[in-house]
């Protein structure tokens, strides 16, 4: 079980509303790298979370993961240039958020959240 701000990887998958395998696929592709404990364990921090919650952005709007791999650390103009050759208008506002702004917050409640809002 996890401690503080730390969460296991049931814990992070039902926090960002996607399964553990999910999770393990975002790992092996290199998007998401939780720490390990001395069981060899994944650990999920807040700033994995805020990470995970962006890569669940980017999904819900029709992103491949292989071009997310390229967006998660790109600048603001580069998100805005890429995400205008998707169909869906809605893909320009994400070009807006940041992970660190209070949508990408979980909360404590344990209950499954939308990634999005982080409420029911």
């Amino acid at each position: 079980m996890a401690d503080g701000n730390e969460y296991t990887i049931g814990e992070a998958a039902e926090a960002l509303g996607v399964s553990t395998k999910a999770l393990r696929h975002w790992e092996a592709l290199g998007l998401i790298a939780p720490a390990r404990t001395w069981a060899d364990h994944r650990i999920y921090t807040e700033a994995d979370l805020e990470r995970g919650a962006a890569i669940a952005l980017y999904r819900g709007v029709g992103v491949p993961l292989a071009q997310i791999a390229t967006l998660i650390d790109a600048s603001g103009a580069t998100l805005a240039r890429a995400l205008t050759h998707h169909s869906k208008p809605s893909l320009l506002d994400v070009a807006r958020w940041t992970p660190n702004s209070h949508l990408f917050r979980p909360s404590s409640n344990k209950q499954r959240k939308d990634p999005l809002t982080w409420t029911q």
